[in-house]
């Protein structure tokens, strides 16, 4: 649509990350956490909400998943990485307006990287215009860069502690990675 909507400037040149986060996926879900500046917050003295966000896996996708187990299975676990990066953004927009800011997104998993940077799984196809379409409807621009596996213990905690109750997820935040503003899940 670049014909009938020429783009603005924010889209060619991106502003320094307002948002910050991580994603990640486990056999069980998707996860993540992100950081939103507060309306007291300034260069010196950055405040920060801090969000923990978790989406419980259908066993349909648990069962479809490639593993030792399952060596047979259709869905790779960069398929998850992907869901989950895909679902980041969205999960922020429900939290903040997003319009014209810059999102850096963070993940464990370099196929995911590299597909979001790229904005295509294929150069053809659905999945490359549903990587595109929710940056365009709701106009942000969202960076993606590695974070290795070990250093991304929140999202990592987000994906893999479905066991807990949405107050206990919260409160082993506020323990474990505490902010001067209590986690919102």
């Amino acid at each position: 649509n670049l014909g009938s909507r020429p783009p603005r400037l924010f889209a060619l040149v991106p502003s320094p990350p307002l948002v910050i986060g991580a994603t990640d996926a486990s056999g069980i879900g998707l996860g993540g956490v992100f950081f939103i500046p507060t309306d007291h917050s300034s260069e010196a003295q950055p405040q920060y909400h801090a969000f923990v966000w978790r989406h419980r896996l259908p066993d349909t996708i648990r069962s479809r998943l490639i593993s030792t187990s399952n060596p047979t299975g259709t869905i790779t676990n960069s398929d998850l990485e992907l869901a989950a990066a895909v679902a980041h953004p969205d999960v922020i927009a429900s939290t903040s307006n997003i319009t014209e800011i810059t999102i850096a997104a963070l993940h464990d998993n370099t196929p995911t990287v590299f597909w979001q940077r790229r904005g295509s799984v294929t150069t053809t196809g659905p999945a490359a215009y549903l990587l595109r379409l929710h940056a365009r409807h709701l106009r942000y621009i969202s960076t993606h860069d590695y974070i290795p596996g070990p250093i991304n213990a929140m999202a990592d905690d987000a994906s893999r502690l479905l066991h807990l109750s949405s107050h206990e997820l919260l409160s082993h935040f506020n323990s474990v990675y505490p902010q001067l503003v209590p986690w919102t899940g």
